[in-house]
């Protein structure tokens, strides 16, 4: 095998991995609950002590569901093919359920993580959607995630962490990430609510 060749098998097998769903990835298809990974979880308790992020796994909250952000009220509902025309590539996670909210506006606060490889940058927006395509919820990154570039050391930066809002309390989810140019989506896991 030449050295292109196998430059070319490597770059394919990268793009499957961060396209596909392992167990790692998706909590649902290993057959666990939905909590974060213990090392995800031990950088949310260290960024919680320290003043940062302060972000309580599947905490649940008699709070009404925060709204989406502003950017997303008038994706909400939409089909995601449609309000995003083109798919690309990205590298990332959906975690898991940081919070639960019940009063009022049902729904849950959903986090992960997302890197632009194109761009080397953190993904900027993130959409959830259901099984019929349609978006419903949106979130932002910028939380802090040492745990990604001490796993991945190609990933430079500490704020590769999202977090996102939906109105939805069951059912499968996948998050997307929203590249910088505003038409391209990027797949970033799977989830069971």
């Amino acid at each position: 095998m030449s050295l292109r060749e196998g430059a070319a098998l490597g770059l394919a097998a990268l793009s499957l991995a961060a396209c596909g769903d392992p167990a790692w990835r998706n909590p649902a298809a290993a057959g666990v609950s939905t909590a974060l990974a213990p090392d995800v979880q031990a950088v949310l308790d260290e960024n919680a002590r320290a003043g940062r992020a302060a972000v309580h796994t599947d905490h649940a909250s008699p709070a009404p569901l925060p709204p989406p952000p502003a950017w997303a009220q008038g994706l909400i509902g939409r089909n995601v093919r449609q309000a995003y025309p083109r798919t690309g590539a990205c590298v990332g996670n959906t975690d898991g359920v940081a919070s639960r909210f019940g009063s009022g506006r049902a729904g849950a606060r959903v986090v992960g993580w997302g890197w632009d490889p194109d761009q080397q940058a953190p993904i900027g927006r993130v959409v959830l959607v259901d099984e019929d395509f349609r978006i419903v919820g949106a979130g932002d990154t910028g939380m802090v995630r040492r745990d990604v570039p001490r796993a991945m050391p190609a990933i430079t930066s500490l704020i590769t962490g999202w977090k996102a809002i939906t109105s939805r309390v069951a059912g499968p989810l996948d998050a997307y990430g929203v590249k910088s140019d505003g038409q391209t989506i990027c797949k970033l896991g799977h989830l069971e609510l």
